[in-house]
């Protein structure tokens, strides 16, 4: 998944629908775990959701193992 750089140091991970909202701020020297971003309509079973500021989509988080 790509990340966009942003000035304050941390990157964001976008959203998979519209691909210009911004779901979550990572901070680049923090511990990398794998998330897993999940579109609505999936099989999967997301842990977390958040809502896309952009498209109104909501969007499962889980991590990865």
């Amino acid at each position: 998944m790509k990340t966009k750089a942003c000035a304050a140091g941390s990157n964001y991970l976008i959203c998979p629908i519209c691909r210009r909202g911004k779901i979550i701020a990572e901070d680049n020297a923090a511990v990398d775990d794998m998330i897993c971003l999940i579109p609505p309509g999936s099989k999967q079973k997301a842990r977390w959701h958040v809502k896309c500021g952009v498209c109104k989509s909501q969007i499962g988080i889980s991590l990865k193992r």
